[in-house]
């Protein structure tokens, strides 16, 4: 008889977020985020993720697709700032929350 087997991908992917490769200061609203995220067997890939400058706005981000890099602005006013991310693969398992923060000076 025939048969046939597969795997359920029930692991969340674990990621993070770095601001300006690091940085504890700038002076630029817009920073580059390096962001790095891994999807343990069963693997199925980190296909997206969603940024927000605030854990509540998080839920409501939209999902986009998952890229290495991408330049985010960061809310105005002098002051320590933190940008979340959330990674998902692609059997929808979501990711912990990363985050890092920098401190903004214009």
């Amino acid at each position: 008889p025939a048969q046939r087997s597969f795997t359920v991908d029930t692991v969340a992917p674990t990621g993070t977020v770095t601001i300006q490769g690091g940085a504890v200061q700038t002076r630029t609203r817009t920073v580059t985020l390096t962001l790095s995220a891994i999807d343990p067997a069963p693997a199925t890939g980190v296909t997206a993720l969603r940024i927000s400058n605030t854990t509540s706005g998080l839920n409501s981000a939209t999902w986009t697709a998952y890229t290495p890099t991408r330049h985010w602005t960061r809310t105005s006013g002098a002051g320590t700032k933190t940008v979340y991310v959330q990674y998902r693969d692609a059997a929808g398992n979501s990711s912990p929350v990363a985050q890092d923060t920098i401190r903004y000076k214009p």
